[in-house]
């Protein structure tokens, strides 16, 4: 039987690789029959955010092994990208096609995407209700613009942006904003610890908000780095994200 746990937000940070973590997680409440109302990402976790608006948590797993095969560098990435990381291709000719972006702009659930807009370096956030014009996977792939991962930043109607980590790791505020009893905050580091943003590396809650923040955190050693798509290694951060998933208390 599903939870009454009123209305609830799920806060996805950054983390690249390490993401894989949250993937088992969703899988484990999705199973459990947990649904979020609000549900926002930022870096690599706005992938994860994606098939969760999109419907298709149970296709996290399939995207992230998928992913594994994907070569991290490519000389030919270098010599037409200015870098030698190879993610850009596999977002453009993998990522895209699977999860329907599409779905997300129609979903009932609310969406948030967070980025950080180079002029000013200011966090900025996109959702499904004030930007459905827009497209998610391009706004899920400007969140992921971390040079020199990426070389240059990210265009959106005219403005550049880069990683939303830069500004928001933690993008828990939107959930509480919508009016979430509780919000789930997903992060990827066996202490639990995770920085607000690259400037500000505080990351204790507000004490306000602390009693609807409920926070996930791998209980082990995370067997995956951060540029990291090791297949079995990436396979044993989601079994361990499943193994938390299935026994945290929400």
């Amino acid at each position: 039987m599903t939870p009454q746990l009123g209305k609830l937000g799920l806060a996805l940070t950054g983390g690249s690789c390490r993401c894989a973590f949250q993937a088992g997680v969703l899988q484990a409440l999705d199973e459990r029959g947990i649904a979020f109302d609000v549900v926002s990402g930022v870096s690599s976790g706005a992938w994860n955010a994606a098939a969760v608006a999109a419907g298709q948590v149970g296709r996290l797993r399939e995207l992230w092994i998928g992913a594994t095969e994907f070569p991290v560098y490519s000389l030919r990435n270098f010599a037409f990208n200015r870098t030698p990381f190879n993610y850009l291709w596999m977002h453009h000719h993998f990522t895209r096609t699977a999860v329907d972006f599409g779905a997300i702009m129609k979903s009932k659930m609310l969406w948030t995407v967070n980025l950080t807009r180079v002029a000013g370096m200011r966090p900025v956030a996109f959702n499904n209700r004030e930007h459905a014009h827009l497209d998610a996977f391009e706004l899920s792939l400007a969140t992921n613009t971390l040079p020199p991962i990426y070389p240059w930043p990210a265009k959106i109607e005219g403005r550049l942006y880069v990683d939303g980590g830069f500004t928001n790791n933690v993008p828990y505020e939107h959930a509480l904003a919508a009016g979430c009893d509780r919000v789930i905050v997903i992060a990827n580091n066996e202490d639990g610890s995770m920085f607000k943003s690259v400037r500000d590396r505080r990351h204790a809650f507000p004490s306000e908000f602390r009693d609807r923040l409920r926070l996930v955190h791998p209980r082990r050693p995370m067997p995956v780095g951060f540029n990291d798509l090791d297949r079995g290694r990436v396979i044993d951060a989601m079994d361990h994200g499943y193994e938390v998933g299935r026994e945290v208390e929400i």
